[in-house]
């Protein structure tokens, strides 16, 4: 029987402006990944493809704090995967992030240093922000991380069928995400309870 995909009621009359044979080849391709990194970059990769962004970060709570995992930037070669504090980054909006991380609510905004709450913000205007898309990760109800996308060279990027399929790519990202931690946790089980060789 093939896989179900269920759509909020709300977002269908979006759905036939989307390409849907590119969704469910990344969603396979999201889905087949088995390694952490491997699929942090593949994640990326996907998303800033179909979003437009120029620059995109996935950051992930760990004790009480959020960590950048990944970073994309177009001209810059592959995506990048490492473990720093959102503090010590400098790049990013921290006030965009923490905003959206505390309100699990996504954020799209169109001129970000022209227009909306955050034009006044230091870092917006000494990032010259433009365009800035801020999704919530969310499994099971819980905001987990935080997809942050932006574009510094054009305004109102980040359309709606686009961030819509964002919004589905990042959804079936946080499925596939909690797969790969659940199969590493059972690994390093089997590992400590297997007996030793004698």
């Amino acid at each position: 029987m093939p896989a179900h995909v269920e759509v909020e009621p709300s977002s269908a009359h979006v759905l036939p402006d989307l390409d849907i044979e590119y969704l469910m080849k990344s969603s396979v391709a999201i889905s087949a990944e088995t390694e952490q990194d491997a699929l942090l970059k593949k994640i990326m990769n996907v998303v800033i493809e179909s979003s437009g962004a120029q620059r995109g970060y996935l950051l992930f709570e760990e004790q009480d704090d959020l960590f950048i995992r990944a970073a994309s930037h177009a001209d810059d070669g592959p995506v990048k995967t490492f473990n720093r504090k959102i503090e010590d980054v400098t790049e990013i909006c921290k006030a965009i992030v923490r905003y959206v991380y505390r309100t699990g609510e996504k954020l799209a905004l169109d001129s970000a240093s022209q227009d909306g709450e955050f034009k006044d913000n230091p870092e917006v205007q000494t990032l010259q922000l433009r365009s800035v898309l801020c999704i919530p990760v969310v499994r099971q109800s819980r905001t987990i991380g935080i997809l942050y996308l932006e574009n510094r060279l054009s305004d109102a990027v980040f359309t709606p069928e686009s961030t819509q399929m964002t919004e589905l790519l990042v959804s079936w990202a946080a499925i596939a995400l909690e797969n790969v931690r659940l199969a590493e946790e059972a690994k390093k089980t089997d590992s400590r309870t297997e007996p030793s060789a004698n």
